[in-house]
């Protein structure tokens, strides 16, 4: 459906052609040994971008993250043209926290028709371990390669397809979902939670505590709604390619605007302790 969040399987299949491809230039380079050089040299930078675009993609597929974000940076730097880098770059930046775009709508899927279809939910459980616990040590550096990987998009594309838009609502209901968890964990003085639902809710039952919405900071709460922006025209663009039909996303999507902006006016802290408070 989108070619970014739905290459993995296209990936893979490429592999074994680019397997027989590199094969057949192997044979291809001897008898282009005692040829006219410029023949090699025109199509030299071609193959160099290629082979390392494919080393980038092997990387992400492998989820070695660290190593992606590496290969897409070199590749940036040599060709800042280049947009698919830049979204590829993007990817591996939030696969550091945990994101991956593939899994993200598999975890969608598997969440159909369970008891956890919240989206803060469906987030949590990516961003945090198995149960959704995330520790307050690990959501600013977190936060910092979600910038990074909204930045990746923002800096290098001017205008946003409709894939674009929807990688950049990914990454705002990530970063929504960390503020909120960093301002639980402030409020309570904790040092970890369980960043769902459920976990938010039992926090303040268990501690027969209010949430107070002067923990969260003017600035934290300008990029909350920075980042309900993205998530707003990602309901936006899915609802530009599916039409009338909606998929899980977009209603996961709908879902967290309408729990934390019900009047769809911005969020503000009255806002947010409503969120908080009844959960």
């Amino acid at each position: 459906m989108m070619k970014y969040f739905y290459n993995r399987l296209e990936f893979q299949r490429s592999r074994l052609v680019g397997s027989l491809a590199f094969v057949v230039c192997i044979c291809l380079a001897g008898l282009l040994i005692g040829c006219d050089g410029n023949l090699f040299e025109s199509i030299s930078d071609d193959d160099s971008y290629e082979a390392r675009l494919e080393e980038g993609l092997m990387a992400l597929d492998d989820e070695d993250y660290d190593k992606a974000v590496e290969l897409f940076l070199d590749l940036r730097e040599d060709y800042s043209s280049k947009e698919e880098v830049c979204v590829y770059l993007s990817n591996a930046y939030a696969g550091l926290t945990g994101i991956d775009t593939f899994s993200l709508l598999e975890t969608i899927d598997e969440m159909e028709g369970t008891d956890d279809e919240g989206s803060i939910d469906m987030i949590g459980l990516l961003l945090g371990d198995a149960q959704g616990i995330i520790q307050l040590s690990e959501v600013s550096g977190k936060m910092d390669l979600l910038a990074l990987a909204k930045d990746a998009i923002d800096t290098c594309i001017d205008s946003l397809d409709t894939d674009e838009r929807v990688q950049t609502g990914l990454l705002g209901l990530g970063d929504a979902a960390l503020i909120i968890a960093n301002t639980v964990m402030t409020d309570l003085s904790l040092t970890s939670l369980e960043l769902t639902e459920d976990g938010l809710d039992a926090l303040y039952t268990s501690l027969s505590a209010d949430f107070d919405s002067t923990d969260i900071s003017d600035t934290a709460l300008q990029q909350l709604n920075d980042s309900l922006d993205d998530i707003a025209d990602a309901v936006e663009a899915l609802e530009d390619l599916l039409g009338e039909d909606e998929s899980d996303l977009s209603e996961s999507f709908e879902e967290f605007l309408a729990d934390v902006d019900p009047d769809s006016d911005g969020i503000d802290r009255d806002d947010l302790e409503n969120y908080i408070q009844n959960l």
